[in-house]
């Protein structure tokens, strides 16, 4: 009979030595569940964040076209750069339009001013 508890002592050791295949599939498909909902998550607040700093980008834009224009009357458009993004700027019937590329596609931003 001591040999047979040993022999339970033993095999219990040896399991718990290591992980069975088992608990390793079901890590693995644990992991992988976590990984592909976080980078999508992570991909789309990226997106989110890159459209709001440009729109932020075209309303600063905007405001250092005005400051043009107090200056200089007769400059009613130009182009400023901004991190890497080129941004161009008109002013007619008082307002101040921005426009830029954003993902291919053509975006503006424009303010009226009195």
């Amino acid at each position: 009979m001591s040999m047979f508890i040993w022999g339970r002592a033993a095999s219990r050791s040896n399991n718990q030595n290591g992980f069975s295949m088992m608990e390793t599939m079901l890590a693995l498909f644990f992991f992988s569940c976590i990984f592909l909902t976080i980078i999508p998550m992570t991909n789309d607040l990226y997106n989110q964040m890159q459209k709001r700093r440009m729109s932020l980008h075209a309303m600063h834009v905007n405001y250092e076209a005005t400051k043009i224009y107090l200056k200089n009357p007769h400059q009613v458009q130009g182009e400023i750069q901004v991190d890497r993004s080129f941004y161009q700027w008109t002013i007619a019937a008082q307002q101040v339009c921005t426009t830029y590329l954003y993902k291919e596609e053509r975006k503006s931003s424009c303010v009226k001013y009195k």
